[in-house]
């Protein structure tokens, strides 16, 4: 189906003018459901559950506007944390090609140490396009013959922060 910019403007909901694009934004289920991973992941240690708990480790989001370098270098926007790769390419192409089409969306990155989430904004509506770590695709928007979900097993390895908190006996 070919891409009518005149259908976008007929719904004022983000959802709405994303599926005209043919991309299907991940479920806010989904988004919840990883984000309660990542902290019961990181939670397993002492350590860990600690600074969940005392509200030291917390969820984390910066207002990118329309950068999508922040994307490509998120250290350089962020600043430093544990690990934070950059966006893998399907990613940063499916965010171009959103901020390509709707002139008045912004973006949004959130991250847990580790893998960082980028929603688009726009009138205090949020979608997210993509998670991702260590610059493996977790989830991202379907779109383009890319399924919602393409990446999400049990970790056999642990994370360079699980690794520096558990104290070995």
């Amino acid at each position: 189906m070919p891409f009518d910019s005149a259908q976008i403007a007929k719904s004022a909901r983000l959802a709405d003018r994303l599926v005209v694009m043919s991309v299907r934004p991940i479920s806010s289920d989904v988004v919840r459901e990883h984000k309660d991973k990542v902290i019961r992941d990181f939670s397993t240690s002492m350590r860990g559950r600690s600074l969940v708990r005392s509200g030291v480790a917390v969820w984390q989001s910066v207002h990118i506007y329309r950068n999508v370098e922040a994307l490509e270098c998120p250290r350089k926007h962020i600043g430093p944390t544990v690990d934070i790769s950059a966006a893998p390419k399907p990613i940063i192409a499916l965010t171009e090609r959103v901020l390509r089409e709707l002139k008045e969306v912004e973006l949004e990155l959130e991250w847990f140490y580790t893998d960082p989430v980028v929603n688009v904004l726009c009138g205090g509506q949020k979608a997210c396009l993509g998670v991702w770590d260590r610059g493996r695709i977790v989830a991202i928007a379907e779109h383009d013959g890319y399924e919602p979900v393409v990446y999400s097993p049990e970790r056999s390895w642990k994370t360079l922060w699980h690794r520096l908190t558990v104290f070995r006996s």
